[in-house]
């Protein structure tokens, strides 16, 4: 499901987990774009449990499917628990180098540049992905995690070119 910032108001605040981790998620949508949506959003502390057992142990995740392994990113698919209700979503990870360039202390990372784009896109008016949670550490390797909402029945670029 695609999401309009025009259809929706969204809260997000600071999350704190052990290891170093830390990060931002959305812990409130209201507006129409509530109502259109598949499950209430997670409360705070499913989301500390949730991300504690990504950021651990990613495979250990409710709903687990791995979308993608590269060298350097994995995107799995995973469901997130709150209540009665869940949510599929799409966890992107990068893995940081042990050894980044000086540069990279003090640089956004990439999941976070995306995660406040997507927030820009919904602001104007474009539909994306809802972004619910970023969280990062940056010591003693960069390794980020961005989590949006899945998007049934989405089709692949590939499948439409060939």
């Amino acid at each position: 499901m695609l999401w309009s910032m025009t259809e929706m108001r969204r809260e997000s605040g600071p999350i704190e987990l052990t290891g170093g981790w830390s990060g931002i998620v959305v812990t409130r949508v209201d507006g129409r774009a509530a109502e259109r949506s598949p499950g209430s959003l997670p409360r705070p502390a499913d989301w500390q449990a949730f991300l504690r057992r990504l950021v651990v142990d990613h495979e250990s995740v409710p709903g687990y499917a791995s979308l993608k392994v590269s060298r350097s990113v994995e995107v799995i698919r995973g469901r997130v628990a709150s209540g009665a209700d869940a949510m599929d979503v799409v966890c992107k990870h990068a893995r940081g180098s042990a050894r980044p360039g000086a540069w990279a202390v003090w640089r956004v990372s990439r999941e976070r540049r995306s995660f406040s784009r997507a927030s820009l896109l919904l602001e104007r008016g474009l539909e994306t992905a809802l972004p619910l949670a970023v969280v990062e550490r940056r010591r003693p390797r960069r390794d980020t995690w961005l989590v949006t909402a899945h998007i049934a029945d989405l089709v692949d670029l590939d499948q439409i070119v060939l």
